[in-house]
Parts: structure tokens; C-alpha cells; sequence
């Protein structure tokens, strides 16, 4: 509009992003996309299920590659993959989270052409 808020036209009208104070009203959510292979780069918890509290399953240690099938973010913004590891110690599968609770980052976006350096 003409002070600088943008709107966003819905089904059955108008809703903007900030209101006229500056006050944040909507925000952007990340979507539920991964890339499709990515590297451990620390030991990393996987689990029977999506929910963080699931089952574990094992462990992608460092360096082990997995294969996605799945993801989804978490209420708190954390991107999970389910994948499969394709190249590792241990045939494992389920899902793991990008980045530990305390930001650590777990996995690393791979791609084909690198595979081989991994």
C-alpha cells in the first residue's frame, strides 16, 4: 500500500504482512523441502519416527551419507529428513534432524558430483 506494508491477496480478501505500526503480523514459514542426499557432519540421533521423542534407531556418524525420501519442519523450525544411509558404517533408516537443539549443524547438503569426494 502507500505506506510500504505489503498485502497478500486470499480466497476472500486481503491480508497484510505488518501492520500499520510495524508490528510483524504474519511471518514466512519454511517449507517442507530438503535437498536429496546430504552428509553428516557430526554424529547425529536417528529415529523411528518424525517426533524428536521417537524411538532411536541408531546413529549417522560423521561422514555417512543418507538418502532422502521425506521432510518435514518441526513447530520450532527444524528441518527432519527421512532418509536412508547410502554410504556409511551402519544400513540405516529413519529420521534425523538438520541441526541439534542447541544449533548445531548435523547435515550438510551433498551433491551428485560430490559424492565421490565424501
Amino acid at each position: 500500500d502507500e505506506n510500504g506494508v505489503m498485502q497478500l491477496r486470499v480466497q476472500y480478501g486481503w491480508l497484510s504482512t505488518h501492520a500499520s505500526d510495524g508490528t510483524v503480523l504474519l511471518l514466512a514459514k519454511r517449507k517442507n523441502v530438503a535437498a536429496k542426499k546430504y552428509r553428516a557432519v557430526a554424529d547425529a540421533m536417528i529415529r523411528a519416527e518424525f517426533d524428536v521423542g521417537s524411538r532411536q534407531v541408531g546413529v549417522l556418524e560423521k561422514s555417512d551419507v543418507i538418502e532422502v525420501s521425506d521432510s518435514k519442519v518441526t513447530d520450532s523450525d527444524v528441518l527432519r529428513v527421512k532418509g536412508r544411509v547410502i554410504r556409511g558404517r551402519a544400513p540405516l533408516e529413519g529420521w534425523v534432524s538438520e541441526k541439534a537443539k542447541d544449533g548445531t549443524l548435523l547435515l550438510a547438503v551433498v551433491e551428485e558430483r560430490d559424492l565421490d569426494a565424501v
